[in-house]
């Protein structure tokens, strides 16, 4: 029979490992917002944000200590020196890190889920699976909200157009927020033109979601020379992967 102390011992990691599972999906759903619809491509009732005030925000705090600090420590854990985010630009919002292909898929989620709890969001802004130089770049920014990250990177569909309007980063980002709410996720990847990560629960009616994800992003299926239906079996895996050439 466990003890007074080895009971109170187990209820203490019991507790931490709830806050850093609460630390890696709260972010992903929003609880403030109505987004009703917007997975069947209804306008949503997500709020703007100008890209100028975000990156004004973000660089505040990419300039203090405490980033600074996180920073040193990530390079110390991906074995890789920090660059610009945006080496062409005169805007300091975050950096990038070249990072081994199979290291990134190994680690990218418990590194993110770390990170998260410091206010900072690690994520992967180039995939290079097949390239001769199999390196990832993971991004660092000093935000917890996954939605401000997709703003600043722009995710869009590349002209697009989902249910006669074009695809832009607020019409994506209202759709994800949706997507959200049904099916807790975890988005491990934002680029110009992709979004992926993973389901955090078995998928709810993968069959019909599927059918709703091949009009939000043909491409996925199409380009591939995939099915509706291959792609629900990805999804009773708990992938999510979304893009548009």
């Amino acid at each position: 029979m466990n003890t007074l102390w080895e009971r109170r011992v187990e209820i203490y990691i019991y507790l931490l490992l709830a806050a850093s599972m609460a630390w890696c999906v709260l972010p992903f759903v929003d609880f403030r917002n109505d987004a009703a619809g917007a997975l069947d491509g209804k306008t949503a009732s997500t709020p703007v944000v100008e890209k100028s005030d975000l990156i004004g925000k973000l660089e505040t705090r990419a300039k203090g200590p405490e980033f600074r600090e996180i920073v040193r420590l990530v390079e110390e854990t991906v074995g890789s020196p920090p660059e610009p985010l945006w080496p062409d630009q005169n805007v300091n919002v975050g950096v990038t890190f070249r990072v081994d292909h199979e290291l990134v898929e190994q680690s990218i989620i418990p590194w993110q889920c770390e990170l998260l709890g410091k206010e900072c969001y690690l994520f992967r802004l180039n995939n290079s699976p097949g390239m001769d130089d199999a390196t990832d770049r993971l991004a660092l920014v000093p935000t917890a909200d996954v939605y401000e990250v997709i703003r600043l990177v722009g995710t869009s569909g590349n002209g697009f157009r989902y249910n006669g309007k074009e695809l832009t980063t607020t019409s994506i980002i209202g759709w994800l927020k949706e997507l959200g709410k049904r099916q807790p996720l975890q988005i491990t990847g934002i680029g110009a033109d992709f979004i992926e990560g993973q389901y955090l629960t078995p998928v709810k009616n993968p069959d019909e979601l599927a059918e709703r994800i091949y009009k939000f992003c043909p491409d996925i299926v199409d380009q591939r020379n995939y099915t509706v239906k291959c792609l629900a079996d990805e999804l009773r895996d708990r992938q999510l992967c979304f893009w548009w050439d």
